[in-house]
């Protein structure tokens, strides 16, 4: 991740932060990346006022997402909500070269949205910066 890789085992909060510039993995295997985190984990998180401008490349495979690449960790009673109506999370960038638009950047804010019961919240998103 552009911020944090897997967290697990606390609650984090992560704020007023940026992830800027280009990301790339060139890995021979399927990995996780997002513009914060590549992994979910299994805790409750927040984000708050943090903002996302990457361009992202990965190979073929891997779960890639502007925010999260995978929340299949998150567990039932956890969740990560990104943003609040104060301070939003504000996302721009690109996903292997497919640059992000105010008509398709909610499908691509996590690469594999499918959790393992948790909840992962983006009311409080927004495209651009």
């Amino acid at each position: 991740g552009g911020l944090v890789g897997y967290p697990t085992q606390t609650h984090h909060s992560i704020k007023n932060c940026k992830s800027l510039g280009d990301i790339e993995c060139k890995a021979g295997t399927n990995y996780y990346i997002g513009g914060v985190g590549g992994q979910g984990g299994n805790t409750t998180q927040s984000y708050e006022g943090c903002t996302i401008k990457c361009n992202i490349t990965t190979p073929t495979g891997c779960k890639t997402g502007m925010i999260l690449g995978t929340a299949e960790s998150l567990a039932s009673g956890k969740k990560i909500t990104c943003g609040t109506s104060e301070a939003p999370i504000k996302v721009s960038g690109s996903i292997n070269e497919t640059t992000l638009t105010a008509d398709n950047f909610s499908e691509m804010l996590i690469g594999n949205p499918n959790t393992n019961g948790g909840e992962f919240i983006t009311d409080n998103v927004q495209f651009g910066e």
